[in-house]
This record gives structure tokens, C-alpha cells and sequence, in this order.
């Protein structure tokens, strides 16, 4: 999954001393402490629309970084209510990256912020990410990297997910 791809490269950009000097600088990318609907959080700071807000949430903290999602980000959720949850969420641009990772390079920025992008029909796919100028330097001249196997399908994707059957 790109996304979380994008995740961990984040992550290991902020340990780099060049991005984060010292080591009690270096956190998470997202912090979420509650997650609404399945793990909301307990004291919610405010009601937004009828749903509990708290800073916390994960989608908030998500947000924060890569901004709330424009009309054309949303068109892949399908679920009413999703939708409006997430109208929930107030207008946020994208975070900086330059300025959140000063010590890395251009193609490593340009990597990150096509990495986590909401919509993963909007997302940098497999086949880009290789092809990627961050990776120009690690790749052998003249050698073409294939992807090979099929799509992982869990049994559980299938089934009509309820609330208790997710939290299970």
C-alpha cells in the first residue's frame, strides 16, 4: 500500500538529524489517539454536525499534514455517513513539507506528498513509485524491476462489515 509506504518514509525522514537534531524531536507522523467511529474518542473536545470531534482523532491529526480533502478527494467514499464525517472537518491546506523536513532532498519531498494523498485513485501508483527520480540512484542502469504476484483479497473484505464485526 503507497500510503503507508508514504508513512514510513515520512517517518524515517524525521529521523534524520538533518530534519530532526535532536532525538526528542523525533515522533510519529500521525499521533491519533481515538479513531471515530470504532475507537472514539472518550472525552471529545466539541460536536461538530452532531458527531464527536477531539484534535485527537486520527483524521485530524492525518489532516493536519496533508490538508482535509477538496470535494474530488472524497469521490472514492461511498458511505453516507463517511461523507458527512468528513464534511465535519474544517478547511485545511497541505502542511509545508519543505519546511517539516528541511534537511531532505527535493525528489524526497516530491515522493512523500504523492504518496499520501486521500484518494488513492489520486495516490502515486506502484509502477510510478518505482519509477520515481528519488530512486534513480539506487537503481541498476539498464535493469527493469517488474511487480509480480497478484492482489492480496482477505476473506473478511468479502463479507458485509458491521461495527462489532471491525472492532473483532
Amino acid at each position: 500500500d503507497v500510503w503507508a509506504v508514504g508513512c514510513i518514509f515520512a517517518e524515517l525522514m524525521g529521523m534524520m538529524k538533518e530534519n530532526a537534531p535532536s532525538i526528542t524531536q523525533r515522533q510519529p507522523l500521525f499521533p491519533g489517539k481515538s479513531c471515530f467511529p470504532l475507537s472514539p474518542a472518550k472525552n471529545p473536545t466539541e460536536q461538530r454536525h452532531g458527531f464527536p470531534f477531539s484534535v485527537n482523532d486520527q483524521l485530524a491529526v492525518i489532516f493536519q499534514l496533508i490538508g482535509s480533502p477538496m470535494e474530488e478527494d472524497k469521490s472514492f467514499v461511498t458511505d453516507q455517513k463517511a461523507l458527512e464525517y468528513l464534511n465535519t472537518f474544517q478547511n485545511l491546506q497541505r502542511a509545508d513539507m519543505h519546511a517539516k523536513y528541511p534537511g531532505s532532498p527535493p525528489e524526497a519531498i516530491d515522493f512523500l506528498e504523492k504518496s499520501l494523498v486521500f484518494n488513492p485513485y489520486f495516490r502515486i501508483s506502484l509502477e510510478q513509485c518505482i519509477e520515481h527520480p528519488l530512486f534513480k540512484n539506487v537503481r541498476k542502469q539498464g535493469q527493469v524491476e517488474s511487480i509480480k504476484g497478484q492482489p492480496v483479497v482477505l476473506e473478511f473484505e468479502k463479507e458485509e462489515l458491521t461495527k462489532e464485526r471491525m472492532r473483532e
